[in-house]
């Protein structure tokens, strides 16, 4: 357990010491060659350098470390393990991203919904988004998100504000498009298990509350009596009634209108939706209390309206087809590698 945890915090203090020393190189790179071209739209030797480094060392290592238990070394990168090198292996991963992210920017430049695409313009814009925000921060006007964006978050936020453009774009053009047909079809095939609300159940309960083992050695006494003596059906106030035991007996409701509500009371719902009405009752024990439940009612086979979620079955489909469409766009992309400058690039 030590020596795991030993590598999860050097997994994670690499991670976060190639980001900062990444974004430092990029502040000072002179030059920069392309590694790879994705329809002509060339990645070049920083941007997978920042990619490479912001995403997937950590995730390199423990891939590794959990495959085959291979902890960091000096030659880690160049070792080679099931043929291949831990390298060649996040070279791979990182081209598969940049492919994905270069197919979208080109399909939002093309629909005009980003114009600067590039990884030289992204920075400029980062900097100048900073540079406002700062700005505004020290003349005390309101500003929305963080002060200062990070580039990897900068850009994050650039490329996620441009998909729901395009794929607006995209719907207001027609080109992607989605009929009362295609919202029939999903919501009879989703209908019993995407679109069914919870069982709604019903329990009535009582609990005693104990501060100490020997309160709580009472409190047993008392549960234990009144379990061997309820029958089936027997509501608790006629238990309590019949045995003389003071109580109060409270009613509750668990459905999908009060999921909000149902954290503090995480233990009691779990334990009221494994009850069916009449069949047993049951106790609790919650660390402070000792509760006693029975299930007096249980709806099964809930179904949401399709006049209710259409509108949301219809957002669904859009992004199901706005995801088909980039997706394959994706898998006809041209990718084209210069070796040469990508064996240049190691970790950091």
């Amino acid at each position: 357990m030590t020596n795991r945890l030993k590598i999860v915090g050097v997994i994670v203090t690499i991670s976060l010491v190639a980001t900062i020393i990444t974004v430092s190189l990029l502040s000072h790179r002179t030059s920069s060659e392309p590694v790879a071209s994705v329809d002509g739209i060339f990645i070049m030797q920083d941007e997978f350098e920042f990619y490479l480094n912001a995403y997937y060392v950590a995730e390199t290592y423990s891939y590794y470390n959990r495959e085959f238990g291979i902890e960091p070394t000096e030659d880690f990168w160049t070792s080679i393990y099931d043929n291949g090198t831990p390298l060649d292996y996040i070279h791979n991963q990182t081209l598969t991203y940049l492919t994905k992210i270069k197919t979208e920017l080109g399909l939002m430049q093309e629909a005009g919904v980003l114009v600067q695409v590039s990884f030289d313009q992204l920075q400029l814009q980062w900097r100048e988004e900073n540079k406002n925000r700062s700005k505004a921060f020290q003349q005390g006007k309101p500003i929305y998100g963080p002060i200062e964006y990070g580039l990897q978050e900068y850009i994050e936020y650039l490329i996620s504000n441009g998909k729901t453009r395009l794929k607006e774009k995209w719907i207001s053009e027609g080109v992607i498009s989605v009929t009362d047909q295609e919202i029939n079809d999903r919501y009879k095939l989703l209908r019993t298990t995407n679109y069914k609300y919870p069982d709604r159940v019903v329990i009535e309960y009582m609990e005693w509350i104990y501060s100490d083992e020997d309160e709580k050695v009472v409190v047993n006494m008392i549960v234990e009596n009144l379990l061997n003596r309820w029958k089936s059906g027997m509501g608790l106030e006629t238990l309590l009634q019949q045995q003389n035991v003071e109580g109060n007996v409270i009613k509750r409701v668990f459905d999908e209108t009060t999921t909000r509500y149902d954290e503090q009371s995480f233990l009691l719902r779990e334990t009221a939706y494994q009850l069916d009405p009449d069949l047993s009752v049951v106790t609790l024990d919650t660390g402070h209390g000792l509760y006693l439940i029975r299930c007096i009612e249980r709806e099964n086979e809930r179904f949401m309206m399709l006049d209710d979620i259409e509108s949301q079955i219809r957002s669904e489909l859009f992004q199901i087809k706005y995801d088909e469409l980039v997706s394959k766009e994706i898998n006809n992309a041209e990718l084209i590698i210069y070796d040469e400058i990508i064996h240049k690039v190691f970790p950091i």
